[in-house]
């Protein structure tokens, strides 16, 4: 992995009431561009593109800080962390962007496929992470179907969770996800987790 990270703020130093919402259709705008611009890099024989983006929508500092001789207007604060938490999760789950609950709940009219409940390091409480979906991308009848093998999951479940698992990659085989699921349903299977299990996925590095 070579690359560097870019951070872009929404909500400060003005807030327009719909910052999440800005911030999800700016990320889903780049990830757009990006399958545009792989497309005409393969044409081209070259390398392909890879950027992961994370969101995440919270309360910060916002202000000039450093000292007198060299100041940057930026922002701090657990919100941030989380967001570069949420980033580093794309290359796990091999997708362009992941935003997290409270994003979600901010910028309801977009369409999300839960992807898990997540533990990373600096954070005690679990948190939900999501992918936005473009329109269309993924009918409404298959999210509801994803939903379910989620919750059969959670609930140890397992055959039925991997049922719906195996249908949903045999109708969309470029989606990581599904495979995933099967992969940890399968070791579960062969050696079940103990009765403190709570479908939470721990992640200790950043």
């Amino acid at each position: 992995y070579i690359g560097d990270a870019i951070m872009a703020l929404f909500g400060a130093p003005l807030a327009h009431g719909d910052d999440a919402q800005r911030a999800v259709r700016a990320a889903l705008g780049m990830v757009r561009e990006m399958a545009s611009l792989n497309d005409e890099l393969a044409g081209l024989g070259l390398p392909r593109i890879a950027a992961g983006i994370g969101i995440n929508t919270g309360n910060v500092v916002a202000g000039n800080m450093g000292s007198a001789r060299r100041l940057n207007y930026t922002v701090i604060g657990d919100g941030v962390n989380l967001a570069a938490r949420i980033e580093g999760l794309t290359r796990f789950y091999g997708v362009p962007l992941i935003v997290g609950e409270s994003t979600a709940a901010a910028a309801p009219e977009f369409s999300y496929r839960e992807l898990d409940l997540v533990r990373v390091k600096g954070k005690q409480e679990p948190v939900r992470i999501f992918e936005p979906l473009e329109a269309g991308a993924f009918v409404a009848e298959e999210l509801e179907r994803y939903h379910q093998a989620l919750a059969s999951y959670r609930a140890r479940d397992w055959c039925r969770a991997d049922e719906i698992f195996a249908a949903l990659a045999r109708a969309e085989p470029a989606c990581p996800i599904h495979a995933l699921y099967r992969r940890r349903i399968a070791h579960f299977i062969a050696t079940p987790p103990d009765g403190a299990w709570d479908g939470v996925e721990v992640f200790n590095e950043k």
